[in-house]
């Protein structure tokens, strides 16, 4: 939950709380820190107060509390994580804040502030609060002004969005600028360029990718020597060692003295030529991992969509359905004022930045490279998350070659989706949302202990995305597909995922449920985790995650055609979800995530142990969206302890 500075935290029981164990048992930490708080106890009411607390994110623990006749009230640690934030708004008691943005809304866009900070010149600030009543679940969106007056949010960025497209057309702003300075042979061109755990499951023989069709789609190689390819759009592609390695992280030829690849028995397809008639190639062979490392320049000098990404989102919804995985660039060291933004902002694709090869489970910020491009897409309420995973990137090394990259990061995880295909055919019946889902759900692991939801509240733009890749955690997950059903009596997992399909409602609903089926999740016991203390339970994760598919829209099509011609498309989410996990107990909420401008929500939780959850999808009908537009849902949700899934 998100609260202001001064807020006071309240902690309810059924009888009277022992003070003393209240002092000694409450404790809020900041960073791994304790930070000092006053507690006070009115009868069934423990109180912590937040004076003089900074915005930051804090871990709200609970251990074991006495009543006042020395009974013990739980028997194990319980832990939350508040957010403190600045903030103009004025929230009524009945209701918690879910998700907040600060924006500055200039002449044809908004962009994001860091709480407390200041708004340019010439532009508008505005505050967006989602919030949620605590009794009826009821979703409500609310704007304030700098004066912290409620005022018409969307009027003020439908205003901004509208004369960005008078200005600019169905242009994004860089080609726009490009084309102002442009020759006609400079137009025609620049038009033409639009058209770890993986050991673990490959040395145990659990699953090599046998039978799944894998692409690399960038010029070349030429050089074809150690690689196994099963098709190649041309027999003369120009060389490229970029692209020998590319596909060498996915699949290298039966040598005992060169790494296997994450995928080894795939069936690896060459799409070696970066134009559109390649990339129809490799889906016209059934192709259902798509690797897409390779940019040409200004991708990552705007925050729009390009004509490839939307191209890419359309790919993703229709036959052969292929997961498409990106690399986020190599230009994120760039000065403060100039960080690039990541290369492809698909909503259906998974991006990926880089970490260092070995990632630990304390890892710190400095293993995610400042090369990784991380500066997210411009969106409407700027709170869109991007590369959403990170995988290994540096000095990776095969066939004789050595490179750093994100370039090799997205392989990793395009091996690792071929895996997860393999493992269980399911996931080729449900598209990429699935596939996205177990990779988001699988990467429990955060630099500098961070978590995605913690981190989109504070407007710290992650490096990392929701966490570093994990094969082992995501095959786990992909075994585990909770059937379609509108009964919760059916096995409860620690970890799974599950799929449907949603026609969303209009705002006269005003909070509605995607699915009558709650997936539910299984805490085990101490004793079936291996669990010693009751100090240990808090070292319990638990990582669920929500993710849909955007809608495509081409303003021309080739006459007969099936495929997205070449007019100018949009890619946009016509509903807009969020995730709950609800105690299965009390149906009481236990957790949320919810943004404005993602396609995937991701959940962190310390769960309590030998106990039930609930996962649910509702939709949130105040932000504007398409009334009876069908897409693709899907959850996935894995328990870890000490770093490794359950």
């Amino acid at each position: 939950e998100i609260i202001a500075p001064g807020t006071p935290i309240q902690i309810y029981w059924v009888g009277p709380i022992d003070h003393g164990s209240a002092e000694r048992g409450i404790k809020l930490a900041s960073a791994g820190a304790i930070v000092k708080c006053t507690v006070t106890t009115h009868d069934k009411v423990v109180q912590l107060g937040t004076d003089g607390l900074s915005s930051n994110v804090y871990t709200l623990r609970v251990d074991p509390l006495l009543d006042c006749d020395g009974v013990c009230i739980n028997e194990h640690p319980i832990s939350a994580k508040i957010i403190i934030r600045t903030m103009k708004a004025q929230k009524p008691g009945d209701y918690l804040i879910q998700h907040i943005v600060h924006l500055a809304v200039g002449e044809t866009s908004s962009t994001r502030l860091r709480s407390g900070g200041d708004v340019t010149i010439g532009a508008k600030y505005l505050e967006a609060v989602r919030l949620m009543h605590r009794h009826t679940g009821k979703l409500y969106r609310r704007y304030f002004d700098k004066d912290g007056d409620e005022v018409d949010g969307d009027q003020i960025l439908g205003a901004a969005r509208q004369r960005r497209e008078t200005k600019f057309g169905r242009l994004h702003e860089g080609l726009w600028k490009k084309l102002l300075k442009a020759s006609d042979e400079d137009v025609h061109e620049v038009m033409k360029m639009c058209t770890n755990r993986a050991n673990r499951v490959l040395d145990q023989g659990i699953v090599t990718g046998k039978g799944i069709k894998v692409a690399v789609w960038e010029a070349g190689p030429s050089n074809t020597e150690g690689l196994v390819f099963a098709g190649r759009y041309t027999d003369n592609p120009e060389p490229s060692d970029h692209s020998r390695l590319v596909s060498a992280v996915i699949k290298t030829a039966n040598n005992p003295t060169e790494p296997r690849g994450y995928a080894p028995d795939c069936e690896l397809y060459s799409a070696n030529a970066f134009e559109d008639g390649a990339l129809m190639w490799a889906i016209s062979q059934g192709c259902t991992v798509i690797n897409h490392s390779a940019f040409k320049r200004p991708a990552d000098e705007t925050g729009e969509q390009s004509e490839i990404d939307v191209v890419q989102d359309w790919m993703t919804m229709h036959p052969p359905y292929p997961t498409i995985v990106t690399a986020a660039g190599n230009f994120g060291r760039a000065t403060d004022s100039n960080v690039k933004y990541v290369t492809c902002k698909s909503y259906n694709a998974i991006s990926v930045g880089a970490h260092a090869s070995s990632f630990r489970n304390d890892i710190s910020e400095k293993r995610i490279p400042d090369w990784s491009n991380y500066r997210n897409p411009t969106s409407l309420h700027g709170d869109r998350e991007l590369p959403i995973v990170a995988g290994p990137g540096s000095d990776i090394s095969a066939l004789g070659l050595t490179m750093s990259g994100t370039s090799f990061s997205a392989p990793a995880v395009a091996g690792t989706v071929a895996l997860i295909q393999c493992i269980n055919p399911a996931l080729l019946e449900h598209n990429p949302t699935a596939c996205r889902a177990i990779i988001l759900a699988s990467a429990g692991r955060n630099a500098s202990n961070g978590l995605w939801t913690a981190d989109i509240a504070a407007h710290i733009d992650a490096r990392d995305g929701a966490g570093a890749m994990d094969v082992d955690a995501a095959v786990k997950i992909a075994q585990w597909h909770s059937p379609s059903s509108t009964s919760n009596l059916v096995p409860r997992w620690p970890r799974g995922w599950h799929h449907t399909v949603y026609a969303s409602a209009d705002s006269s609903v005003p909070i509605k449920s995607v699915t009558a089926f709650k997936p539910r999740i299984h805490i085990p016991s101490p004793l079936e985790l291996g669990i010693t203390s009751n100090a240990a339970t808090t070292n319990l994760s638990l990582r669920a995650v929500l993710t849909w598919n955007s809608k495509v829209q081409f303003m021309a099509r080739q006459p007969g055609s099936a495929g997205p011609g070449s007019g100018t498309g949009l890619s946009f989410l016509p509903v807009n979800l969020d995730l709950r996990l609800l105690d299965a107990r009390s149906g009481l909420l236990a957790a949320f995530a919810a943004t404005f401008d993602n396609n995937y929500e991701v959940l962190d939780f310390t769960p309590t142990v030998s106990w039930d959850y609930d996962l649910e999808v509702v939709e949130d009908t105040t932000q504007v969206g398409l009334v009876g537009e069908r897409v693709n849902v899907a959850v996935a949700w894995c328990l870890f302890y000490d770093g490794e899934a359950v």
